[in-house]
Parts: C-alpha cells; sequence; structure tokens
C-alpha cells in the first residue's frame, strides 16, 4: 500500500473553495478600510516616504520600504488578521498590501514600473 497522498479532483475543489473565501474576506475588508479618504492620507504619507526615501539613499524605495514612512495608525489593518481567514498570516498581509497598491496606483499616489525599486511619486503625489 502507498503512503503517497495523491492531489486529486478533491484537492482542487479544497484549494478553489479556500481560495475563493480568502477573496471575499479580503475584499470586504480592502473595501472597509480603502476608503477616498484613506487613500488619499496613505497617498500623501507615500509621497512623503517616497521623497524622503530617495533623498537619504539617493535611490528609489521598494513597496514595503515606502510604507515603512506611513503612519502606522493608517495601516493597522493590514496586521490584524481576521477571524474567518483560511491563509497564513504572511497571505493576508500581502493580500490587503496588493489591494494597497493597486489603488494607490490607480488613483495616482504613485507609479511604478516593473522593475524593483522603481517606486516613484505619482501625477497626484507630485501635485499635492
Amino acid at each position: 500500500m502507498s503512503t503517497t497522498l495523491r492531489a486529486g479532483p478533491a484537492a482542487q475543489v479544497d484549494r478553489v473553495v479556500v481560495l475563493a473565501r480568502a477573496d471575499a474576506v479580503a475584499g470586504t475588508a480592502a473595501a472597509r478600510w480603502l476608503t477616498a479618504d484613506t487613500i488619499s492620507a496613505v497617498g500623501r504619507g507615500m509621497a512623503v516616504s517616497i521623497c524622503r526615501y530617495r533623498r537619504v539613499t539617493a535611490r528609489r524605495p521598494r513597496w514595503a520600504e515606502a510604507l515603512a514612512g506611513v503612519e502606522p495608525e493608517l495601516l493597522v489593518v493590514m496586521p490584524t488578521v481576521p477571524a474567518g481567514w483560511p491563509l497564513g498570516d504572511g497571505m493576508w498581509r500581502r493580500e490587503l498590501r496588493a489591494r494597497l497598491m493597486v489603488r494607490l496606483r490607480r488613483s495616482g499616489w504613485v507609479s511604478h514600473t516593473a522593475g524593483s525599486g522603481s517606486l516613484r511619486v505619482g501625477v497626484r503625489g507630485r501635485s499635492w
């Protein structure tokens, strides 16, 4: 008798269900957290953080480096993993950070290219 576990259709369905649950939980949390006021406050903080980082290091920051310069109160949702989150704690922070990044980019507070270290102040961030 083999002791190897095989991934079959049931395992694939379970994974799809878990990922759908994670998307729903993160979507609800992001909708509550990422209001226009929050995006503006975080966007201003990111613009200041990016400029400060460039002045000190002479290079563009990565997302985590730029977020480190934002008021912690604005990011309090990210480390707080809610009940019902079906994945690991790190996945929670990564998912919310990704949603935040998209909103900041779409609203013009930041811009970047695919390369690492390409984060810069966007059009809205420069005009603020």
